[in-house]
């Protein structure tokens, strides 16, 4: 098996962000991206880390990152740098450029630290375990011939790489039956559409999940039918959403003895005890927790202590269609 190693490019300007985004803090403790991406490239089998960055980054760069993974990481790390005069025979620097070259001068810049089979990755991405246990398997096993070399792309699912804060560029893959690449299309300002994220929790398996729809239906389904899943995952349906009871309006855990108040857009207000709202599966539609006046909606709701007195109630009218 062949040694592998990781390339690392962090030597762009991150014009756009306003700063040095490859070393901002990321992590609970101060971690930047780049711990997680060598935490994970190490576990996945790779022997070395070579790591690209500008010269005039450098002793931000190792005072944030470079002295303690130099310490701490039992493989080679090496630092190159990406310079504007390093180019091939024949190529000039254009009048007045001051901007780093792009990905393949960047690799030039490694040539005197990598003889092996290497994966390259961006500084300032995240991008999980798995395609780094996918590629050093690759790497490790490919029989090294200059004359047919042999690459591979690591890609992810289109709809589990999009944001919620605006559009994105992403290079679409196109392969053959025999999951061989065929074509990579640039597409430009791709965007999420009717799915946005309307509220997040954590939870135990003692909690309930309880969500309420802007035209008034709610349901609690129990925690233990949301299992955990990985990173980058598409999630599972929660709600049976349609056009009688409304997109949803958000969710809380409850433990099943608290009272609810739910507002709506007209500033109207209801309390009703969570015990009210029946308990069902995940893909269903809920009940009717509060009658709205026409063109009302829901906007949000919360948890407070149960009052001692009974309160008046929503009705109950289950809407369990599946």
């Amino acid at each position: 098996m062949n040694i592998t190693s990781l390339v690392i490019m962090a030597a762009g300007l991150g014009s756009r962000y306003g700063g040095i985004k490859q070393l901002e803090p990321f992590g609970p403790d101060g971690e930047i991206i780049m711990d997680y991406s060598i935490f994970d490239a190490i576990k996945a089998g790779f022997d070395k880390i070579v790591i690209i960055i500008r010269e005039d980054i450098y002793d931000d760069f190792m005072e944030v990152i470079g002295n303690r993974i130099m310490e701490t990481a039992n493989v080679p790390i090496h630092i190159a740098f990406q310079s504007l005069e390093d180019l091939p025979d024949g190529y000039n620097i254009p009048k007045g450029r001051t901007k780093p070259w792009g990905t393949g001068q960047a690799i030039l810049s490694v040539k005197e630290y990598i003889d092996e089979p290497f994966l390259i990755i961006n500084a300032d991405d995240f991008y999980g375990r798995e395609p780094y246990v996918k590629s050093q398997i690759f790497l490790s096993n490919t029989i090294l011939n200059l004359e047919k070399p042999r690459f591979c792309l690591a890609g992810y699912t289109l709809s589990n790489t999009l944001s919620d804060n605006g559009k994105v560029t992403r290079g679409i893959c196109k392969c053959d039956e025999g999951g061989r690449l065929i074509s990579i299309e640039e597409t430009y300002s791709i965007e999420r559409e009717g799915d946005t994220v309307v509220g997040a929790r954590v939870i135990t398996d003692q909690d309930e999940v309880l969500i309420i729809t802007e035209k008034g239906y709610g349901k609690r389904t129990v925690a233990t039918e949301y299992p955990t899943k990985g990173r980058a995952g598409k999630g599972m349906k929660t709600a049976n959403v349609t056009d009688k009871n409304g997109p949803l309006a958000g969710l809380l855990t409850v433990k099943g003895d608290e009272d609810l108040m739910i507002i709506t857009d007209t500033g109207v207000m209801i309390r009703t005890n969570v015990a009210n709202i029946s308990q069902t599966g995940r893909s269903t539609m809920g009940v009717k927790v509060m009658r709205l006046d026409e063109n009302a909606k829901i906007v949000t709701f919360t948890t407070v202590a149960a009052a001692e007195k009974e309160e008046v109630g929503a009705e109950n009218e289950t809407e369990s269609e599946e």
